[in-house]
């Protein structure tokens, strides 16, 4: 067997980031819009969450499901109930560039399921917790995909930028090994050559 050695030459590969999840925010509402209305949008545009902009399309607040359902629990005429009157006013607000990871944490402390996508103040997109979850179960699955391989530089070379993990330990039975933790902190887990 050879001896271990950590290799940690060249540039460690980016972690995911929202820019690689997120979907563009193209139905958005306005705060004087109807809960009726922010119903029709949501289930037309398939979504459980409309960020509610201003006018200068920056994300002031957020409509969701659970409000609307809130809205009509609490017998609100949704044909007249405005969604300045529902909504979740200065939501959490992320970059493209924002790691999947440090999303996740901004939404478990401040117990949301969805969050605006900003770049330069400016809506560019929203990402929910499903679209980050799918993200790291993604990458759990590429890492349990690497099984055997016969050509280590050549693998290690595919499935570095693949799943953009640094090496961090190289011998004769391991390539990239990683505890879960500390993979899912980078967003992703840990994979065994065998």
């Amino acid at each position: 067997m050879e001896p271990q050695v950590s290799e940690s030459s060249g540039p460690r590969p980016a972690a995911y980031t929202v820019a690689d999840v997120m979907r563009p925010a193209a139905t958005t509402v306005e705060t004087d819009g109807h809960l009726a209305a922010a119903a029709y949008l949501m289930n037309h545009a398939g979504q459980s969450a409309l960020v509610v902009v201003d006018g200068a399309d920056r994300p002031i607040a957020l409509i969701t499901e659970a409000d609307l359902l809130r809205a009509v629990a609490r017998g609100a005429d949704t044909g007249r109930e405005r969604i300045s009157a529902w909504m979740n006013h200065e939501p959490p607000t992320v970059t493209p560039d924002t790691v999947v990871v440090a999303a996740m944490e901004i939404m478990a402390a401040k117990g949301t399921r969805h969050l605006p996508v900003v770049s330069d103040d400016r809506l560019v997109g929203i990402v929910s917790m499903s679209d980050l979850l799918d993200a790291v179960v993604h990458s759990v699955r590429l890492c349990a995909a690497v099984v055997d391989v016969s050509d280590l530089a050549g693998s290690l070379s595919f499935y570095r930028s693949l799943l953009r993990y640094p090496v961090t330990v190289r011998d004769a039975d391991a390539a990239f090994r990683r505890a879960f933790r500390q993979g899912a902190r980078r967003g992703g887990s840990s994979a065994r050559r065998r």
